[in-house]
């Protein structure tokens, strides 16, 4: 370590206790619970977590071969005494050696959570009860499940871009019309037809950012009359349902971590910080980093 680098100081059993209470609300130990994860072969270490998942330790402290030691430690000195143990009391965690299981992983799976279900209930309403997903109570509260993975596909069409509407075969004489709004607009209230996505007597508003998109919409007959429209009036916030999220559960000491996200990954993906556990728990954690371990 460099004589200049700053460096984080704490007592080890501060860490551990920290590590164990974050370890609690993912994980428990296997070889315990009536579900006998072990033989099943869904148990992992808690060395892989903390080394892998997690990857809290530097790659300086890896080389020095000292993780298993500095584990052990940490659960050491943060576990109950000795005089605790002999009155009765229990380390969930077996000093560090504890085979563990994610909560609720037998229960609960890729093909088998609430997003799953209620994606499906949500999917079987607009397809064979109610298309018009948008008055419907109930539908809202469905795809609240989904309020993150749509915050990700949320998109910005900014001011000036141009947004086609075509129509065909207009009621007025294309020499006599004075304005395009008025046959490519978004129809009134008392015209408005039920379409894939409205109900009737609800405009919705149909368009596209390229002329020969609107053109296949409309299916034209060959000699059919075409009034295009474009419009650029203001910012849009859209939803982008063309691109699936990257949506993963955040690391164990992350205070954003959701336990349900390791179940509704939209990508298959190992559970893993993208940045170094300093900069997302209490930096005197950066002992395991920089302190006298590495």
């Amino acid at each position: 370590m460099d004589e200049h680098e700053d460096a984080y100081v704490s007592d080890i059993d501060i860490i551990g206790e920290l590590i164990r209470e974050e370890l609690g609300l993912v994980y428990k130990n296997a070889t315990t619970d009536y579900v006998p994860y072990h033989v099943l072969g869904v148990a992992t270490s808690i060395e892989d977590v903390l080394r892998y998942d997690e990857d809290i330790f530097s790659v300086d402290l890896d080389d020095t071969g000292n993780i298993p030691g500095l584990i052990q430690d940490l659960f050491t000195c943060s576990g109950p005494s000795q005089r605790e143990i002999a009155q009765g009391g229990y380390d969930e965690w077996e000093g560090g050696d504890a085979e563990i299981v994610k909560i609720d992983e037998f229960y609960v799976d890729r093909d088998n959570n609430h997003f799953r279900y209620h994606w499906a209930e949500f999917k079987y309403l607009v397809k064979h009860v109610n298309r018009f997903f948008d008055i419907r109570v109930s539908c809202e509260y469905m795809l609240d499940t989904f309020k993150k993975f749509l915050k990700q596909m949320e998109s910005l069409i900014p001011i000036g871009t141009l947004i086609w509407r075509a129509r065909s075969n207009p009621d007025q004489m294309l020499s006599q019309l004075n304005t395009m709004q008025e046959v490519c607009g978004p129809p009134p209230r008392n015209l408005s037809k039920s379409f894939r996505m409205n109900p009737a007597g609800i405009s919705y508003f149909y368009g596209s950012v390229d002329k020969s998109t609107c053109k296949e919409e409309i299916c034209p007959k060959i000699d059919d009359k075409i009034v295009y429209g474009h419009f650029a009036k203001k910012e849009l916030r859209i939803v982008d349902l063309s691109e699936a999220p990257s949506i993963y559960a955040k690391s164990i000491f992350d205070p954003e971590y959701d336990h349900s996200l390791n179940w509704g990954s939209v990508r298959k993906m190992r559970i893993y910080n993208a940045k170094h556990i300093f900069k997302t728990i209490p930096q005197f954690l950066t002992t395991l980093r920089k302190g006298q371990w590495s």
